[in-house]
């Protein structure tokens, strides 16, 4: 087993990647390059996060993100969506690999810059899994995945928040969707009430009672949070997906 390690990866990295990294992170990549071959796995890609190896208190990198995948990624599609994620971009070392006999792989090592009143520990894994979801065209990316980011809404929670949002445009709501992606954003308090009251709704392992508690307790949530939005218009909209949710039979959620 080592010996075939050995042989497919004895030559794979390229020179820029041998400056940059130790063979202790070149054994981790290869660890997680191997998922690409998982058939769970076989759309890609593959995330992970790391902090910085630097002892300069004033870099602008706070946190270093890798993304593994089996064909190579255009720099001008990632961005966006780490954007999109509430991610800001420093530095981008893009690494193309040449092991034996499995193929080309790539790795694109990205620095990001990640404020530090985010407990980024505790949302590292469902921006990985966000990002993951929009390059496998099971979500969108806008402005509403900030909420991951900010806010640690996994990106089927955001998914169901967008899909209201289309609702209600389509129901001719006098918003944009960027001020509607702004309000849910700006108004997180509100934002965690309304999707408390749509799991409350229709989470099936929930009893009657149980629902209806966690219900009015979501319900409360949201009255007390309505007190904070500081305009009508925000007020106006985010009562509106309360009235949407309550209208809700069903969902495939």
């Amino acid at each position: 087993m080592a010996n075939q390690l050995s042989n497919t990866w004895a030559e794979a990295f390229p020179a820029s990647y041998k400056v940059q990294f130790e063979i202790d992170d070149a054994l981790n990549d290869i660890e997680l390059l191997a998922e690409l071959q998982e058939p769970e796995a076989s759309a890609g890609p593959v995330v992970s996060f790391y902090d910085p190896k630097t002892d300069d208190e004033d870099a602008l990198v706070t946190k270093r993100m890798k993304i593994y995948v089996d064909r190579p990624l255009l720099l001008s599609r990632i961005l966006p969506v780490l954007q999109d994620l509430g991610l800001e971009v420093v530095d981008e070392r893009p690494y193309e690999l040449n092991p034996e006999g499995i193929g080309q792989r790539f790795i694109y090592d990205m620095g990001l810059k990640v404020d530090d009143s985010i407990d980024f520990a505790a949302v590292q894994d469902k921006l990985a899994a966000a990002y993951a979801a929009v390059v496998r065209n099971e979500a969108e990316s806008d402005s509403l995945n900030a909420l991951v980011l900010r806010e640690g809404l996994d990106w089927q929670e955001v998914a169901m928040l967008r899909g209201y949002a289309h609702y209600l445009l389509q129901l001719g709501v006098p918003n944009s969707t960027g001020f509607i992606a702004g309000a849910l954003v700006s108004n997180a308090a509100v934002t965690h009430g309304i999707v408390e009251l749509f799991h409350a709704t229709f989470n099936p392992k929930l009893s009657a009672e149980q629902s209806q508690a966690l219900r009015a307790a979501a319900h409360e949530k949201i009255t007390d949070a309505l007190e904070a939005v500081p305009t009508l218009d925000a007020d106006t909209l985010l009562r509106r997906f309360v009235k949407v949710i309550e209208a809700t039979k069903r969902t495939n959620y």
